[in-house]
């Protein structure tokens, strides 16, 4: 009985470490295989990296050096490509000035933030850190969309020949948007022959061209909601900042708006002058107040825009004294100028009452 004993003892002891052994082993299989997974994804995504940077150089290098006489896809040459990269050069050049027009250049920040974001991937999970949210499909569609968008303004601002562009300034995206306006207007024909030439005309054309501008600039206020958007808007200023003239353009302009959007601390950003002359009044925005550099009076710097697109305006320097601070939000001038007037509070101060003091906009 003894012996019985010791040997069940051993008998329940190696059962024992069989299973440790066998669960050891399950646990590096486990372990061999997470491990593998994970060597997979890293070498994807910096592959991924790679490929897409080398695209963007490869892209930006035949778009500069694009040529309409080369082998393409719309073209019957035959002989040998002045591209840069060669054939797949000459070829990926005319396909995307084909689609969208000189609008293609914006495929390069697209490119660089994707390669920015997979290598972003490697280097969180070097750290051991969560993945952010990396849902990047939304942003490029926003931004595939807006880039179908400015080819139409183009389109139908630039009605003549596109030069040696392939399908215009617009490319497709923006012929198929200005032929879609003129399909809607040959469908009102039916209902209304005014309604369908006042479509056409080119006035009118050129308001729909600033209004989809405006729709252009929510898409990329949206887009800039977006993580993706957010790196691509950052990746497009920096490099417009490196071009002189254009970065003292953009940077006024960026700081222009950056200005009025925001409401003042004190007083009124929205007011009214005398403008064009003593009995007429024009809406107008303070931008600025300046002082006279002989007699210290306050002079306010108003921008007048004018209707139906803001953009353009008039600048006008005038005692501050003289403007009129009304109570109108932002929003609501912009709507008042934008729909000509129709879109409109119900009161607004057309004069100063006597003897009131005019305080200026604190930013």
């Amino acid at each position: 009985s003894h012996c019985q004993a010791h040997y069940a003892r051993r008998t329940k002891g190696s059962i024992m470490a069989t299973r440790a052994v066998n669960a050891g082993t399950r646990g590096a299989q486990v372990n061999w295989r997470a491990t593998l997974r994970r060597a997979a994804r890293r070498a994807a995504e910096i592959g991924g990296a790679g490929l897409l940077l080398a695209g963007m150089v490869f892209l930006a290098l035949a778009l500069v050096s694009y040529h309409q006489t080369d082998p393409s896809g719309s073209t019957a040459a035959g002989g040998p490509p002045a591209n840069w990269m060669g054939a797949p050069g000459a070829w990926a050049a005319e396909r995307a000035l084909f689609l969208f027009g000189p609008v293609s250049v914006l495929f390069l920040p697209l490119l660089y933030v994707g390669a920015r974001k997979l290598w972003r991937l490697v280097e969180e999970e070097d750290a051991d850190l969560p993945h952010a949210d990396h849902a990047w499909w939304r942003p490029i569609g926003v931004l595939l969309f807006a880039m179908a968008l400015l080819g139409t303004v183009l389109a139908l601002v630039f009605t003549g020949p596109g030069g040696s562009l392939p399908a215009g300034m617009g490319g497709i995206s923006g012929l198929l948007g200005a032929r879609t306006i003129e399909a809607l207007a040959g469908l009102l024909r039916t209902l209304s022959d005014t309604l369908a030439a006042w479509l056409l005309d080119s006035d009118v054309q050129y308001a729909l061209a600033a209004l989809f501008t405006l729709a252009l600039l929510y898409l990329i206020g949206l887009l800039a909601s977006f993580v993706v958007g957010k790196k691509l808007i950052a990746t497009v200023e920096y490099w417009v900042s490196r071009l002189p003239l254009v970065q003292t353009i953009y940077g006024a302009t960026k700081r222009f708006l950056q200005t009025v959007s925001q409401p003042p601390i004190k007083g009124q950003r929205v007011v009214l002058i005398s403008f064009p002359s003593p009995e007429m009044k024009a809406l107008g925005l303070i931008t600025k107040v300046m002082r006279d550099a002989d007699s210290g009076q306050e002079l306010a710097v108003v921008y007048v825009p004018t209707s139906p697109n803001p953009t353009s305006g008039y600048i006008e320097i005038l005692p501050l004294a003289d403007v009129v601070m009304t109570d109108w939000t932002m929003e609501q001038a912009m709507s008042f100028v934008m729909t000509g007037g129709t879109n409109a509070p119900e009161s607004v101060r057309f004069n100063n009452p006597p003897h009131a003091v005019v305080e200026a906009p604190l930013r």
